[in-house]
């Protein structure tokens, strides 16, 4: 396995969910395909609703990390703030 870079760990982030949807636009038109789904905003803001958009949320960012053509990307290295 190959470190492509150094990175300290992210334990927290703290983005606007208009900030993910910019995130993923930016990368379907930078001809990303085949990304992962990205959760629907919520309309209903209980505290039930914005856990599980976390969990999502982060599900979304392990996916995109998992892929070795968006982990690299500047747009994501930019959003993660690396």
């Amino acid at each position: 396995m190959q470190r492509i870079y150094d990175v300290k760990p992210i334990t927290d982030l703290e983005k606007r969910y208009s900030e993910f949807a910019k995130l993923h636009t930016d990368l379907q038109q930078q001809g990303y395909e085949d990304l992962p789904v990205l959760p629907p905003k919520l309309l209903l803001q209980s505290e039930r609703n914005v856990e599980t958009r976390r969990v999502l949320l982060e599900q979304y960012l392990r996916g995109l990390a998992a892929r070795k053509e968006t982990l690299n990307s500047q747009v994501l290295i930019d959003f993660l703030e690396l």
